[in-house]
């Protein structure tokens, strides 16, 4: 399925709540010209080489929910320590044509969507920026796992930072089926974060 960029921007300021920041971590510049950690694998005589791992662009794919947003600090971590770009991506699926709306309601509604979509990812960018990161963010519609899958290797993004649950809230099952299926299909390396409640 092709994608749909629906907007994308890159200024913005806010701040992720404190109980987020990294202890004991610096911001670091993150740019194009900053240099960058090779993660080299262990090496045996059983085992087959497997290539370097540059980490130089991390996805952060978000949801608009306190649970997504658990993946933040770990993408902030990482950035910092890698001197690594971010991108925050959201997708929005459009729901189905109810015959009990009409289409009026649903562009309306539509609209909203968008506009707080774009409102969270400009606060989160902002605050990213004020950390002296590079970070960059991306609207996109469709099916969230369908275009987190293609938006990285499009992209050819080297690391995505993704929390196990969402919007569809904490379940009993250890990822929630978008992280089970961007689990099972993207081919960058993965930081899976446990997701979990304000409540802890």
């Amino acid at each position: 399925m092709q994608s749909h960029r629906i907007s994308s921007s890159t200024q913005s300021r806010s701040r992720l709540p404190d109980s987020q920041e990294q202890p004991g971590a610096a911001a670091v510049p993150a740019d194009e010209s900053a240099p960058t950690t090779d993660v080299k694998p262990l090496k045996g005589e059983d085992q087959a080489a497997c290539g370097e791992l540059t980490i130089r662009h991390a996805l952060v794919p978000l949801d608009g929910s306190p649970l997504a947003e658990c993946a933040l600090p770990w993408a902030v971590a990482v950035a910092q320590a890698l001197g690594a770009r971010m991108t925050l991506l959201r997708v929005l699926e459009r729901p189905a044509i109810s015959s009990g709306t009409s289409h009026h309601h649903d562009a309306v509604d539509w609209e909203m969507r968008r506009a707080e979509a774009r409102s969270q990812l400009s606060r989160i960018d902002r605050d990213l920026k004020g950390r002296g990161l590079t970070s960059t963010v991306e609207l996109l519609e469709g099916r969230p796992a369908e275009q987190i899958i293609n938006f990285a290797r499009a992209l050819h993004v080297d690391l995505v930072v993704l929390s196990s649950h969402g919007e569809g809230g904490l379940t009993g099952w250890a990822l929630s089926s978008t992280a089970l299926m961007v689990v099972a299909r993207t081919y960058a390396s993965l930081l899976v974060v446990p997701a979990h409640s304000a409540e802890g």
